[in-house]
């Protein structure tokens, strides 16, 4: 560290707080940096005043620090090290992956194109551009030695994250690839357990990203346990950033020299990225957040080179391959819609406001919910379709019916009304999957459709029993339409099988009369297996025989957004 330390005194009196103004910003930041420290060629870890760990010397001081070759480097973004391959030199892809997987280059290519277009870009859950750069880096067998060591991990890459991205892009085609899809089920699993370990004794950037999405590719197993699984494993994503104190400001550490901007940003962007996938769980889950809520984390940076990027789908046939990505835009605009909405579900949990107080809370947020939307410089998503700009402006939707969802039958001092506002939201929602389907097909939707779609058809189901002028061919194809949506993502999420049963329940309490007759040949809803789909048609877990006004209650009442009450968490 440069400069000079605080004494040990001062830091057995003073712990982790700021000390006097008077002098000081200087001793702030030296109390401050007590908290992140680096051994060896590690990351910065978070050492709090209660830890021996926070008396250590640091990297540079420690004569024990591991520096030797079995130490794990972690490549900064500008080391400089490319892979401008030398004659004999060659990336040896499959270094990491299962020994027993039987999988061609380029279908190891076109999955991870298919990951790195569709899931990759919702809340930046992996940035693909710098993952394949890494990961040929990474993977280099170099016929002479280096000048420099070759990293077995970087901020951006890792085996464990190859490996789940790898899983993710073969289920999203596993129709094509199903000898591959069921052999990546009976290996992966196994076979990326096996690296937590080694990964998570020296975590980088990298590895909370990795856990997360090992933790969705749990998810994807036919179990139904799956979901408790994923949920358990997705904390040790919520560990790994407090351990590397990614939700901490470390500006001090671009002051002092340490780290430098680049690394700022890389830190601000994984935060943000388990912020907002933290944030989609524990809504429906229906359980706390994992992460705290701070103002101290940037925004992340947006990157007019990296909005500029294409967006490539391997599926030939995809009418908007080649448009700009706009994947940094998204991300900082998704990431400022995530502090709203947790704003809302704070509002919707709290048992501490009283009626007036929370109409002023849920009215405040209306205007900041029409400032983002007026705000946000991003085009139209539907002239503009890739698949995180949908997702988005679904999600804000989506935060207008969970904020005015309890107002649906009560009084609220705004124009237009709250049921009206709902109303309006789910449409929009259903157009935005309507040319999600048309144009990438919902079977490559991220999980983060599922609880959109839910939200819709709670509000289709209260106009339903609201309003008295809706025939009921309109109520049951507006039901149907829902139905039709999540039957198709439930072909690659388990959660929607599970969400999709409750839908036809809800419609089977609501609509006793419907027949495909009323619906204009739609498909019977009648409560059953699903057959192909591998769902299982047990309702044990779903009330049965409820009441409406109980159901409408459940729906519409303050508070009542516990969308585990339905499904439980999904794989973001």
């Amino acid at each position: 560290m440069h400069g000079s330390r605080s004494t040990p005194s001062d830091r057995l009196f003073n712990g982790d707080q700021s000390p006097p103004s008077t002098g000081s910003a200087a001793q702030s930041v030296l109390s401050m940096n007590d908290r992140l420290k680096r051994r060896g060629t590690g990351s910065h870890m978070q050492f709090g005043p209660t830890s021996f760990w926070s008396y250590a010397p640091d990297a540079g001081q420690d004569p024990g620090s591991s520096t030797g070759s079995n130490a794990i480097h972690n490549l900064s973004p500008d080391d400089g090290i490319t892979t401008d391959l030398l004659p004999g030199d060659y990336v040896e892809w499959a270094r990491h992956l299962p020994p027993d997987l039987r999988i061609t280059k380029k279908v190891h290519d076109t999955a991870l194109a298919l990951f790195g277009a569709y899931y990759a870009p919702w809340c930046m859950a992996a940035d693909m551009p710098a993952f394949l750069r890494d990961m040929e880096i990474c993977n280099l067998v170099a016929k002479t030695p280096t000048t420099q060591p070759i990293p077995r991990r970087t901020s951006n890459y890792s085996p464990l994250l190859h490996n789940c991205a790898l899983r993710l892009g073969v289920h999203f085609n596993r129709d094509v690839w199903p000898e591959l899809a069921d052999m990546m089920d009976s290996l992966i699993s196994k076979h990326c357990a096996s690296m937590l370990i080694e990964e998570t004794d020296d975590p980088n950037l990298s590895t909370p990203k990795a856990l997360a999405l090992y933790a969705a590719c749990l998810n994807l197993r036919n179990e139904e346990s799956a979901q408790k699984t994923g949920y358990i494993h997705f904390g040790m994503a919520f560990a790994c950033v407090q351990a590397l104190g990614v939700n901490l400001n470390c500006r001090h550490l671009v002051e002092s020299g340490q780290i430098t901007r680049q690394d700022q940003a890389l830190r601000s962007f994984t935060y943000w990225t388990l912020f907002q996938q933290d944030l989609l769980r524990a809504i429906c889950a229906g359980r706390p957040f994992m992460l705290r809520a701070t103002s101290d984390i940037h925004l992340p940076l947006i990157d007019a080179a990296a909005d500029q990027e294409p967006w490539l789908s391997p599926f030939s046939n995809v009418s908007v391959n080649g448009r700009s990505s706009l994947r940094s835009s998204v991300f900082h605009w998704s990431a400022k819609l995530a502090c709203l909405l947790r704003q809302v579900v704070d509002i919707a949990l709290s048992t501490n406001y009283d009626g007036l107080t929370r109409d002023l809370q849920v009215t405040d947020l209306i205007s900041k919910l029409d400032a983002w939307q007026r705000d946000q410089p991003l085009p139209n998503p539907r002239a503009h379709p890739v698949p995180h700009l949908l997702v988005m402006h679904m999600l804000y939707h989506l935060t207008y019916i969970y904020l005015l969802r309890p107002y649906f039958r009560a009084s609220l001092d705004i124009a237009p009304s709250a049921a009206q506002r709902c109303q309006q939201a789910a449409n929009e929602i259903s157009e935005l999957l309507r040319t999600f389907d048309e144009i990438h097909g919902l079977r490559n939707a991220v999980a983060t459709i599922i609880p959109v779609i839910f939200g819709m058809v709670t509000i289709r189901l209260l106009v339903m029993v609201s309003d008295s002028t809706l025939s009921m061919m309109d109520s049951v194809n507006g039901l149907d339409d829902c139905i039709g949506y999540m039957d198709e993502i439930a072909h690659t999420w388990f959660e929607a099988r599970q969400a999709l049963m409750v839908i036809k329940h809800l419609k089977n309490e609501w609509l006793p009369c419907s027949t495909n007759n009323a619906a204009g040949g739609a498909e019977d809803t009648s409560i059953a297996p699903f057959g192909p789909m591998g769902g299982v048609g047990d309702f044990t877990d779903i009330t049965g025989g409820t009441d409406i006004n109980e159901i409408l209650q459940l729906l519409s009442g303050n508070g009542g957004i516990d969308m585990s009450t339905f499904f439980p968490a999904q794989a973001f």
